[in-house]
């Protein structure tokens, strides 16, 4: 007789049927054409189909031999290798990683015991292909008696009560009778253990956000020194550029082609004069010199104010282009900022 909880993976079957419940979910009559599969004992009719987690949808009938999968339609869905030189099974390689192993019997069949759970897991993920939380509680249930497995009952009840104690503290409290007139004992927890597993919500609740990744220090990159010594002098190219309304300066050098681009609440003096003293900033902090500006009839109002750090420092000039084309380099430069932004 094969156990219910046994998967035979089958090389001669076409079909896949199973006998077993347990193993499926929605479980349904099956719309249309039923299955009818001749045997050497006769022949069988199946009308009714249910889901396998992660699988798909077989046929279901109480009255089958076995819960048979067939090769064929399984390695449809999954690759499935054997190397008998290492051993006599056949390997079932899930999508996620895990691998299911059908192992030879004697009798020569190929099986998946779901009642043992011992398949090989490559992804450190838990697998359940074809064994459902209520059925591995069913097949444990099965190990002790019908008191024990009330007392197991009762126990999990009072865990809940409890609010979830640890699983330690919990039996300390039932061994040490620090609950009144308690009728639940430590085997009972330690059973409810065995039989259901860990408490799920307890878990839930006492689980901590995993902490974050370690940032690395910011190791800035230096400025090789060919390019201080042959670009000491640079060329600042500046304007505004607009997208979906909102205004953005921007600046680029000549030669270096380093690139700025800052969000601007408005093109006001004040706001432009800010943002192009910050920039200028950033290159002389790095032993630069920037002996003049191009920029726009726009950036006309703070040429007065450069003028006079120009006298300040003997450097930065701010030249005003009368033209309304805009200078290549910024042209592609902006065009490259909006289509970056517009991808964001």
């Amino acid at each position: 007789m094969i156990p219910d909880t046994w998967v035979l993976l089958d090389s001669q079957s076409t079909v896949s049927v199973f006998k077993n419940p347990d193993f499926l979910t929605n479980i349904k009559e099956k719309d249309g054409d039923h299955l009818k599969v001749y045997t050497n004992g006769g022949f069988q009719i199946s009308k009714m189909v249910g889901t396998i987690k992660e699988y798909g949808e077989v046929w279901y009938n109480e009255e089958s031999l076995a819960n048979i999968l067939s090769l064929t339609q399984v390695r449809l869905r999954c690759r499935v290798t054997m190397d008998t030189s290492i051993e006599a099974c056949m390997n079932v390689h899930r999508k996620d990683g895990s691998i299911m192993k059908f192992t030879e019997y004697r009798n020569g069949m190929y099986k998946f015991d779901a009642a043992a759970r011992k398949p090989i897991n490559t992804s450190n993920k838990a697998v359940t292909f074809y064994s459902s939380p209520d059925f591995v509680c069913k097949e444990n249930k099965r190990l002790y008696t019908q008191r024990e497995i009330e007392g197991a009952n009762k126990a999990r009840a009072l865990y809940r009560k409890l609010v979830y104690p640890s699983q330690q503290y919990f039996e300390y409290m039932l061994r040490h009778n620090k609950i009144r007139n308690c009728t639940v004992t430590c085997e009972d927890a330690q059973r409810a253990i065995v039989i259901f597993g860990p408490s799920v919500a307890g878990l839930q609740g006492k689980t901590v956000n995993a902490g974050s990744t370690h940032i690395s220090s910011f190791v800035p990159t230096q400025i090789p020194a060919i390019i201080r010594e042959k670009h000491q002098n640079i060329t600042l190219c500046t304007d505004i550029f607009y997208v979906n309304g909102n205004p953005f300066f921007t600046t680029i050098s000549r030669k270096i082609d380093f690139r700025t681009v800052a969000t601007i609440p408005s093109t006001t003096k004040a706001i432009l004069l800010r943002e192009t003293k910050a920039v200028t900033l950033l290159y002389e902090r790095q032993g630069f010199k920037i002996p003049d500006i191009h920029a726009d009839k726009e950036f006309a109002c703070i040429t007065n104010d450069m003028f006079k750090r120009h006298l300040l420092y003997q450097h930065c000039i701010c030249n005003i282009l009368q033209t309304i084309q805009l200078s290549p380099i910024t042209s592609s430069s902006i065009y490259t900022c909006v289509c970056t932004l517009k991808r964001l």
